[in-house]
């Protein structure tokens, strides 16, 4: 069957029996006999884990290293836990004599006798290395090379326990058999399908052995083998406990699970290291404040809550709060039940121990330690959010709830609460100061809080210390501290003397000296006794016991000249940059990492002992525990960063940030490369292989990768020094080693981490140079559309992240050499990023609502899988999974203040979160599916609309449910607030809209006039007006006071979905299920635009927050952008594979989510989504655009004497070119993009380099010039001039290659032809003269029109020439020949232009008479006459494929057709004045408009061409399209002729490309097919697209890293190597 297979039946078998827990493998296998297991035929084996495998080892999956090794990777699942019990108690009953195993062996053999050991023959074992000598059976095998053993003495199966070994090619030699066996370190069988279950489904393996995996296989005694297998299964199937003793169990296993991902740090280890770290613990130190009345009055008084103790640096509170809580803990211990004590010890230096967060982790894990009944608490939450309960933005609201509720347990006694050091707290400190001591009563009285720190007026302000909350200072209690560092003084002294073998006089002189100067101070008698115990000769020790001043600052100070006094020069350097990094850096950092930020010499990497010596010179500042640097104490790491101790940075600490920016960098530069870790197959999972990877070679720069861009921006302008510039240091390391970088991250599990680094340095550089900008800003996009895959597979970021980014991706080109090469064909990608910034997967049913905070941090997602998440806007970060609900969610809300949360189930009730907890309560009442849920604009109600036919307000200050308010006869489908709050609206299936009054819950009226179902409701801004919205195919408007119809809006002619006011109220959408959107004036009740292009009915529209952008989301899988304002389509949002339910925009108007029946969020960046747009900047009309032939930038010339270059994707202004002196009148690009034409009226024609935008030529005629245009060979450039003639020019030099002269008129157009052979202009001389290109001599004198010529066109074979005129007519006309060929007649009016289709089938003709004609060019005769311009067409063009047709006119307005049909596929409006240009990019995607209005029009339109309906030729050689059969030529053929390994299939599994088991290439949701993948071959897949279209991938199998092929190339490639270096 093999490991692929039976991975295959076992995800089948799971998804239709989705209720299995776990597995029972039974079957045969081929034993492996020996010296230590006696392993007989008909024996069963049964897998069990050991300290090396989990029972079960697959032993050709793995990598091959040098010298042909194979290093198995990867570890399979253990049996779960209630199955090795099981299995325990079997083996015991086996022990003992009272298995059942012989019994049911007995009865099956009776029922079938083939099942009996009798029918199975000789257990017979030859020699390893004997092979088979043919037939079926052994009877020709020779008995000289039998095997002798020890007959057993028992009769009946000998069960093993141990490892099965399992593979995907059968195991028959004995030699191979026993070779494998030793080097996995001794296995019991071989079997070939227990490897592909394991990693599909929890399972124990059992095996009866039936041959011994050699070459003498046969099928003798394969039955008796099934039959002691499965006897085996079901006796120890006997053994599983009960259902209920099984539940308790998984709760235990649950329970230990919850508390390990709860563990940040442990307390009471804390407190034990920390003790450790200090001099011994005196009981004289801290005894007296045993006796303080503040101290027992909180110790004894019930009503007293808190004790503070203050106190300044090195005062000894740490040790007296460890004191303190050894004192508890035996008075709680000596009298049970009287309570129960937690408490956390703070440390800045720490980030595990700095942060509020972490301080209740704490607290909260010493408590469940204490007390187990608390666990329920966090169960309650834990269970349906998991360790991200306790790590993601919220975590410390969460945990404060979970935390109240254990306080308030009535199980509990008094809790006694004890943080130390909580000055110390860097982030939360003032949230958790409010839940120590809060302003009202949640905290119960039983809980009392001893916290302890220094001086601190804020902290005061907070706990605001009175008769129940009392504080200690030790600065009051002098006298007392003074004592205790007396008995301190003692202890130290008497240490040392010890030690040192002080005489009387020294012991007595140094503890006099220390008494006198201590001050009261713990840790300056600490530090300065740490110093004498290297004073080396004991006579010394008089002179340096008095350099020591008293104070701590001062003996800091004197510390520092001690490091700048060292006697080696270069020790003192690294010892004040030691000081400097650990001071700037944002956590404690291991030795290594030191050796890197602080630029110490490379070899010291790895040397670690005299990086321990440097610290050690550090003047005792810095202390070394487990490898990481620490400060001494905070008051050391203060007295650098903010004391006198700053003089380290004689430059300031930006110049040292710099520094370290710098060195990251460099070191950075100098490490990262791919696959640093060795993990070589590309799609292995962090998860998979976590304990096994060897991060050594990280250790270095776990610090710089995660921090550089924080030095970078904290060096402030000085962040210039290190080159944040275009080719700048930074610009260089992400041009050269960005992807290694995300893969580090990756590896170090601080991906998001840099989502914020790019963004940050985004903000940077904004100011600045545009290439690092660019870089950057595609950067974030590179790791924000693969974030997820990236951080569960660093080596993705090489090959999904690569091969699927966009083609323009600036990532993407830089790395073209990283791109993977096993993929041959790669898939068809996107130009560019699109919209969509993120897919946030994880909901396991459709999506259908989604909202965005009002402050816009977070989103909220509802699903039919009964959950709702909220995530993180800037990251995309899942934050919280808010589960209650037991049916479908269908609506969700945030409040105004973003604090609650409200949904809306099928399951009858209305849930109100807490947004920030995650907590929350049901409000219930409703007896049916509950369809909506609207808060109040005040924040104060919530209404609530179900099929019950009611609608219920809460208040969501109370819990109880506030009016039902009842009267319609049919469910309600929508409701709205007014923006007062005052008044409710409802729509329900019973046609009417009711009115309620939200003071007094009366209804205000119904509003009647509907004729079937009401499914919308909307009060306009300011609350005059009322929308509804109809599946009778209307919208009405009401007067919201009056209750009078204002309108009744007709149009649509399907059902009407949903209703929407602009945020200014002028405009009205509705969104129809005849697949269009309509904009209504809500003054006058007309309609404004239609906006037509879904292609099935719209669910949902959303204005933006400034009403210039409105979004509609359709069943067509597709959400549409819409300028509101002109009506225009702005862009078309794909990527979803099923239905759009629901769009909003963020706050701020630049981020847009949807919600789909796909199961999926997007993300989506509305300010690259919205691709129309009207583009301002020049001050004078715009007379003519066009575009650079790879479409990505658009010129404008204009009246106002310049040139303007746009992005065509960001509508930016990429440059102004100046320097005509009149208006210019026309723009041209050379064919090769790198030039542009302006011709002016100034008399000149100016050439610019594109790229630089610097004037290269000024070509001078003798009057204003009309146009230009580019030979199709760019060599030569002709323009027309207001003086009769027609000038050459060489476009390299600029100088004159002719005058053409023959026209006595003004020329107008001029043009070359498209085979270069051809150059035809037009004049008002009423003629068209065509020219010889290359000889300038004219060909043919054109004559027929009666009025001028406006202006020519060539067909595109040059085969055909069309003039138009000012006679009214069209001529066609013979180039070859220049004969007359048509006359085209029927235009009432002057014809302005003329157009070929790019097929030249047919011309289009524009005319003054405010028509466009469309003839047939073979005969003459018109096709089409497309009216609807109210005034005269002045432009028209067709697109590339030839598929439409634009026209403008004076109407201000761009209409397109359909120029097969002639049918009006849109109008474009946005301009205020006419239209003079219109033209389509080459690639089709934009059309591009220039108006008097002093602007120019950029508008998307989408790509049509593509293939659907995929299927396969009955051969399934070739793919099927509507265009016929695909050849594939360019694919390999199939490679069943290869090794067995390359023959696996290619398939496509759980979002993966898989080769056998190996994950290659993950899929992004853009590229998963909706319907079952069909392979062409072993290495070929085709992938069919949501869209339709269809992407080929060819991967050569032998390449992909980690194969045995790929292991093989690099072997041979490595010896060849040695060979030539030996």
């Amino acid at each position: 069957m093999g490991t692929n297979s039976a991975a295959a039946v076992a995800s089948q078998m799971r998804m239709r029996f989705v209720s299995i827990q776990y597995v029972l493998m039974v079957g045969i296998g081929g034993g492996v006999p020996g010296a230590q297991v006696d392993v007989r035929l008909g024996d069963v084996v049964i897998s069990q884990p050991n300290s090396r495998y989990g029972g079960v080892v697959q032993y050709d999956f793995g990598k091959i290293g040098s010298g042909g090794v194979l290093t198995r990777t990867g570890f399979l699942n253990a049996p779960p836990a209630i199955l090795l019990g099981a299995l325990a108690a079997f083996q015991s009953s086996c022990l003992t004599g009272h298995s059942n195993l012989s019994t049911y062996l007995s009865e099956v053999a009776s029922q079938q006798e083939r099942f009996s050991p009798g029918r199975a023959g000789l257990d017979v074992l030859f020699e390893p290395g004997y092979d088979h000598t043919g037939g079926l059976t052994c009877d020709q095998c020779s008995r000289d090379r039998v095997v002798e053993r020890p007959s057993r003495r028992t009769q009946g199966p000998v069960v093993h326990y141990g490892t099965i070994a399992s593979g995907n090619v059968v195991m028959k030699d004995g030699v191979t058999r026993d070779s494998w066996s030793e080097d996995l370190g001794g296995v019991l069988c071989f079997e070939m399908e227990a490897a592909g279950l394991m990693s599909s489904i929890p399972c124990l393996v059992i095996r009866g052995i039936c041959d011994y995996a050699d070459s003498h296989k046969n099928k003798a005694w394969q039955p008796y083998a099934a039959a002691t297998a499965a006897a085996c299964a079901k006796d120890i199937l006997s053994h599983m406990p009960s259902a209920e003793s099984a539940r308790t169990s998984a709760d235990e296993a649950q329970n230990s699970q919850c508390l390990t991902d709860l563990r940040l740090t442990d307390p009471r280890f804390d407190k034990d290291r920390i003790e450790a770290s200090k001099d011994k613990l005196l009981r004289d130190s801290y005894t007296w404040i045993l006796d303080d009345s503040a101290f027992l009055d909180w110790r004894d008084n019930k009503d007293t809550r808190l004790l503070w103790i203050r106190g300044d640096p090195g005062k000894g509170k740490t040790m007296m709060m460890i004191g303190l809580v050894d004192e508890l803990s035996r008075r709680l211990r000596a009298t049970p039940g009287s309570g129960v004590l937690s408490y956390f010890f703070c440390q800045s230096t720490d980030p595990r121990l700095n942060n509020a967060v972490s301080v209740l982790r704490g607290l909260i894990y010493t408590l469940v330690n204490e007390e187990r009944i608390l666990t329920k608490h966090l169960r309650k939450r834990y269970d349906s959010a998991g360790r991200q309960l306790f790590e993601d933005t919220n975590a410390f609201y969460t945990l404060s709830a979970i935390f109240l509720d254990m306080l308030n347990d009535p199980s509990l006694g008094s809790v006694f609460l004890m943080i130390d050091a909580i000055d110390e707290c860097d982030s939360g400190l003032p949230q958790l100061l409010k839940l120590i001591a809060p302003h009202d009563s949640r905290t119960s009285s039983k809980v009392k809080w001893l916290v302890a720190s220094r001086n601190r007026l804020d902290i005061e302000e907070e706990l605001r210390p009175d008769t129940l909350r009392l504080k200690i200072s030790l600065e009051l209690n002098a006298s007392q501290v003074s004592r205790a560092v007396s008995a301190f003084i003692d202890f130290k002294v008497s240490e040392l003397a010890g030690r040192k073998k002080y005489d009387s006089k020294l012991r007595d002189e140094v503890r006099n000296y220390l008494c006198e100067k201590a001050e009261g101070t713990f840790l300056w008698v600490a530090l300065v006794c740490k110093k004498l115990q290297r004073v080396l000769r004991n006579p010394k020790v008089p002179a340096i016991l008095r350099e020591f001043p008293s104070g701590l600052e001062p003996l800091y100070e004197r510390m520092v000249e001690q490091v700048q006094q060292g006697e080696d020069p270069e020790d003192v350097e690294f010892c004040l940059r030691i000081l400097s990094t650990v001071t700037l850096t944002y956590r404690p950092i291991h030795l290594k990492e030191l050796a890197a930020a602080a630029g110490l010499p490379e070899g010291s990497y790895d040397d670690l002992e005299s990086l321990n010596v440097l610290v050690d010179l550090c003047g005792s500042f810095l202390t070394v525990r487990e490898e990481m640097i620490y400060f001494v104490h905070q008051s050391a790491k203060d007295y650098f960063s903010t004391g006198k101790g700053s003089k380290i940075f004689p430059s300031g600490q930006s110049e040292e940030h710099v520094k370290i920016a710098s060195r990251s960098l460099g070191v950075m530069s100098t490490t990262l490369k791919r696959d640093i870790c060795k993990l070589e197959m590309p799609g292995v999972l962090l998860s998979e292989v976590e304990g096994s990877i060897n991060k050594g070679p990280l250790a270095h720069i776990k610090y710089a990768c995660c921090h550089w861009v924080s030095h970078l921006h904290d060096a402030g302008t000085l962040h210039d020094q290190l080159g944040l510039r275009d080719g700048g240091k930074v610009h260089l390391f992400l041009h050269n080693h960005f992807l290694h970088w995300l893969e580090a991250l990756s590896l170090i599990g601080n991906v998001p981490d840099g989502v914020v680094m790019l963004s940050a340095l985004e903000h940077m550089l904004i100011p600045n140079t545009a290439v690092l900008l660019a870089l950057v800003q595609d950067a974030k996009r590179f790791l924000l559309y693969n974030r997820s895959i990236i951080e569960r597979a660093p080596l993705q970021v090489y090959v999904s992240a690569l091969v699927f980014s966009p083609k323009m991706s600036l990532i993407r080109r830089l790395s073209l050499s990283q791109f993977p090469r096993w993929i041959k064909g790669l898939p068809v990608v996107e130009e560019d990023w699109n919209p969509s910034l993120q897919t946030l997967e994880g909901h396991s049913g459709r999506v259908s609502a989604v909202s965005f905070s009002q402050d816009g941090q977070f989103f909220v997602s509802a699903s039919q899988d009964k959950t709702v998440k909220l995530w993180e806007t800037r990251t995309g970060a899942l934050r919280s999974v808010l589960e209650g609900h037991s049916g479908w969610v269908n609506a969700v809300a945030f409040s105004p203040d973003s604090q609650l949360l409200a949904s809306a189930s099928d399951d009858k009730t209305v849930r109100l979160w807490d947004a920030r907890t995650g907590t929350s309560r049901s409000l219930e009442g409703h007896s049916d599916r509950v369809k909506v849920v609207a808060f109040s604009p005040d924040g104060q109600l919530l209404a609530s609309a179900s099929y019950d036919k009611t609608v219920r307000l809460w208040d969501v200050r109370v819990e109880t449910s506030h009016s039902v308010l009842e009267g319609h006869s049919g469910w309600v489908n929508a409701v709205a607030f007014s923006p007062d709050s005052q008044l409710l609206a409802s729509a329900s299936v019973d046609k009417t809209v009711r009115l309620w009054d939200t003071r007094t819950r009366v209804s205000r009226g119904i509003l009647k006039g509907h004729s079937d179902s009401v499914s919308s409701v909307a009060f306009s801004p300011d609350g005059q007006l009322l929308a509804s919205a109809s599946h009778d195919k209307r919208v009405r408007l009401w007067d919201a006071r009056t209750r009078v119809l204002y309108g009744a809006l007709r149009g649509h002619l399907g059902l009407i979905n949903a209703v929407v006011f602009s945020p200014d109220g002028q405009l009205l959408a509705s969104a129809s299920g005849d697949r269009t959107i309509m904009l209504w004036d809500t003054r006058t009740g007309t309609s404004r635009s239609v906006l037509e292009g879904h292609s099935r009915w719209v669910n949902a529209v959303a204005f933006s927050p400034d009403g210039q952008l409105l979004a509609s989301a359709s069943d067509d899988m597709t959400v549409r952008l819409w300028d509101a304002g002109a009506g225009a389509s702005c862009g078309i949002l794909k990527g979803h594979l099923h239905w759009v339910n629901a769009v909003a925009f963020s706050p701020n108007g630049q981020l847009l989510i949807t919600a789909s029946h796909d199961k999926m969020v997007r993300l989506w960046d509305v300010r690259i989504g919205t691709s129309c747009g009207i583009t301002e900047g020049h001050s004078g009309g715009v007379s003519a655009v066009a575009f650079s032939p790879d479409s990505q930038l658009l010129a404008s010339a204009s009246v106002d004497k310049t040139v303007r270059l746009w992005d065509t994707r960001t509508r930016v202004s990429r440059g102004i070119l100046k320097g005509h002196s009149g208006w210019v009148r026309a723009v041209a690009f050379s064919p090769d993009g790198q030039l542009l034409a302006s011709a002016a009226h100034d008399k000149t024609v100016r050439l610019w380099d594109v790229v630089t935008g610097t004037l290269r030529s000024v070509l001078i005629h003798p009057g204003g010039v009309a146009a230009v245009a580019f030979s199709f060979d760019g060599q030569l450039l002709a323009s027309t001039s207001y003086d009769e003639t027609i000038r050459i020019w060489d476009v390299r030099t600029g100088v004159s290659r002719g005058i053409l002269q023959g026209h006595s008129g003004w020329i107008k157009a001029v043009i070359f032809s498209p085979d270069g052979r051809f150059l035809a202009s037009a004049s008002s001389d009423r003629i068209v003269i065509l020219w010889d290109a290359r000889t300038q001599v004219p060909c043919s004198v054109l004559e027929g029109h009666s009025d001028g010529v406006n202006t020519v066109a060539f067909s595109p074979d040059s085969q055909l020439l069309a003039s138009a005129s000012y006679d009214k007519t069209v001529r066609l006309w013979d180039t070859r020949t220049g004969a007359l060929r048509s006359v085209l007649e029927g235009h009432s009016d002057w014809v302005n232009v003329v157009a070929f289709s790019p097929d030249g089938q047919l011309l289009a003709s524009a005319s003054y008479d405010k028509t466009v004609r469309l003839w047939d060019v073979r005969t003459g005769t018109p096709r089409s006459v497309l009216i609807g311009h109210p005034k005269d067409v002045t432009e028209i063009v067709f697109s590339f494929d030839g598929q439409l047709l634009a026209s403008t006119s004076y109407d201000e307005t761009i209409r397109i057709w359909d120029a097969r049909t002639g049918v009006s596929r849109g109008i474009l409006q946005g301009h205020s004045d006419g239209i003079s240009a219109v033209i389509f990019s080459p690639d089709g995607r934009f059309l591009a408009s220039a108006s008097s209005d002093k602007t120019v029009g950029i508008w998307e339109f989408e790509a049509r061409e593509v293939i659907r309906g995929l299927s396969f030729s009955s051969d399934e050689s070739h793919p099927k399209t509507p265009h016929g059969l695909l050849e594939l030529r360019l694919f390999s053929p199939r490679v069943s002729h290869l090794d067995p390994e390359l023959s696996c299939p290619i398939s496509v599994k759980d979002h993966w490309v898989v080769w056998g088991l190996r994950k290659v290439l993950w899929l992004p949701p853009e590229y998963r097919r909706a319907t079952p993948e069909k392979s062409m071959g072993s290495n070929v897949l085709a992938l069919r697209h949501a869209s339709g279209r269809v992407t080929f991938m060819e991967f050569d199998l032998g390449d992909i890293p980690g194969s045995y092929t790929w292991t093989q190339k690099r072997k041979r490639s490595i010896t060849q190597i040695e060979i030539e270096s030996g």
